[in-house]
């Protein structure tokens, strides 16, 4: 694999150290000359991640018939990329609310794989402790406060158990 240089700095691509890498992060080949900066860019939020939100929050709130069309909406995606649509995923149709949610759930586990939001949405769900070797319910839901900020104000006091 060959690194890029990028105002003196060498960025590696986005491979593991065995060469294969994640095809979501790869940049199809393109006939522009110029290299630009865009492979070193972050995606913070992409669109099928809010319609996840939008299809986790109407579940939770038992309006599951609602919560269908986001998750429907990312769900298509996915199909139109299989090759096969017709046999691809097939629809949730669910009327159940803890079965959408369950849906919902492993939909972000796999349309959001590799983009470190995992264990977020544990913790969010209070799963944690199941699915998490060493989690510490009560302690891990959040991070210590470094000592240097604790240090500079003395209103801080540091989250329990650390």
């Amino acid at each position: 694999m060959n690194n890029d240089e990028y105002f003196g700095l060498i960025y590696k691509p986005s491979y593991s150290s065995t060469g294969y890498g994640v095809r979501k992060y790869l940049q199809p080949d393109s006939t522009v000359t110029q290299k630009a900066d865009g492979d070193i860019n972050y995606t913070a939020i992409r669109y099928a991640e809010v319609l996840l939100w939008e299809a986790e929050a109407l579940a939770s709130l038992g309006r599951v018939a609602e919560a269908q069309a986001p998750l429907e909406e990312v769900r298509a995606r996915a199909r139109a990329q299989a090759g096969d649509p017709d046999t691809a995923l097939p629809p949730v149709t669910t009327t159940n609310q803890q079965e959408m949610i369950g849906h919902i759930r492993h939909e972000r586990r796999v349309e959001l794989g590799f983009e470190m939001h995992r264990f977020f949405d544990l913790v969010r769900w209070g799963i944690a402790d199941e699915k998490v070797e060493e989690f510490v319910a009560g302690k891990h839901e959040v991070f210590p406060i470094p000592q240097t900020e604790i240090d500079l104000n003395p209103n801080l006091t540091q989250n329990p158990g650390y």
